[in-house]
């Protein structure tokens, strides 16, 4: 889910210390004012006196340029993706569950694969812990984005008081939006707290903590991520409903050979791709949330379906980037 008023707010920052750092360069005095127009007269004039040189080569040299797109390389998208955690943290999450499904199909009997199965199930532990490590922390992202939450919603109280912050609407804004806009500040929240709970349970598996810590945060992050699965999957569906009303009206109203239309097409794709991750993060811990346990491969299958759409989708952003 996404919240823009941190960025909005940190922009408008910048902007103002630039503004600060670079002042408008002003004459001190009367006399400077008088002796820079002079020097402008004068540069004019000589200006107007003087000849053109090479008029048609400078003519040829001002004629606007096509922008090329840059030049496309595995190698920098590689060495994105390696440095960037979130990039490492893809790419381990689908060799972690690429290697459970090759360990479900052909890896069965482990009688026969004692040695190979037994190798395979140590990578994807080990992977899962890696990402557990690399996620440490992550809890920073939501708690600033909920702090400035906090902020804006005491302010509204304190001016409109508590009844008219939660039952009343703005006037330009619908019940719809309202209730998509609250469901995200609440999942914003959960968000916060299931990433604490994780690296409580992280810290507890790898023993910095007592297990004990592990035991119990499990339980509070498998049920804060299916709730907060849940409220991202509707919002995408709802943004997939939106997007396609926008996309038939760009259709009607600039044809579907307009640079809109394309554009507005690509959103829609990543949207749907978006939804299949949430889609198989939600299988995912549906299954463990209900304690199912008729399948061994079922987390693998859900786990690697998720696990490509989103490293397909971060790959695709860093090519169009």
């Amino acid at each position: 889910m996404m919240h823009y008023s941190w960025a909005l707010a940190t922009e408008r920052a910048k902007r103002a210390t630039q503004s600060e750092l670079s002042p408008p360069i002003s004459p001190k005095n009367e006399d400077d004012t008088q002796q820079h127009e002079q020097g402008q007269q004068l540069l004019l004039q000589q200006e107007a006196n003087s000849t053109p040189v090479n008029s048609v080569s400078i003519a040829k040299d001002s004629t606007p340029k096509t922008p090329t797109k840059p030049s496309f390389s595995y190698g920098k998208i590689l060495r994105r993706i390696s440095n960037e955690i979130d990039g490492r943290d893809k790419t381990v999450k689908v060799i972690q569950y690429f290697a459970k499904v090759f360990l479900w199909l052909f890896l069965a009997d482990s009688k026969r694969y004692k040695v190979l199965a037994a190798r395979v199930k140590a990578l994807a532990k080990q992977f899962s812990t890696t990402r557990k490590v690399l996620r440490l922390g992550h809890f920073v992202d939501p708690l600033a984005t909920v702090l400035m939450l906090y902020k804006t919603t005491r302010a509204k109280v304190r001016e409109q008081g508590l009844t008219r912050t939660v039952l009343e609407k703005p006037k330009s804004e619908t019940w719809r939006d309202v209730t998509r806009n609250r469901l995200g500040d609440l999942c914003t929240v959960l968000g916060l707290v299931q990433d604490i709970a994780d690296d409580l349970y992280c810290l507890g598996s790898i023993g910095v903590l007592d297990k004990v810590w592990a035991d119990k945060s499990e339980p509070w992050s498998i049920y804060l991520w299916m709730v907060g699965v849940t409220i991202d999957l509707q919002e995408n569906l709802q943004s997939i409903y939106d997007a396609r009303q926008q996309l038939k009206q760009i259709a009607a109203e600039k044809g579907r050979e307009s640079p809109e239309y394309a554009k507005q097409a690509r959103k829609i794709h990543w949207l749907q791709v978006t939804t299949v991750k949430l889609g198989g993060d939600f299988l995912f811990c549906s299954y463990d949330a209900l304690h199912c346990s008729f399948s061994d491969g079922f987390q693998a299958v859900t786990g690697l379906a998720s696990g490509l759409a989103g490293a397909y989708k971060y790959l695709g952003k860093l090519i169009e980037s």
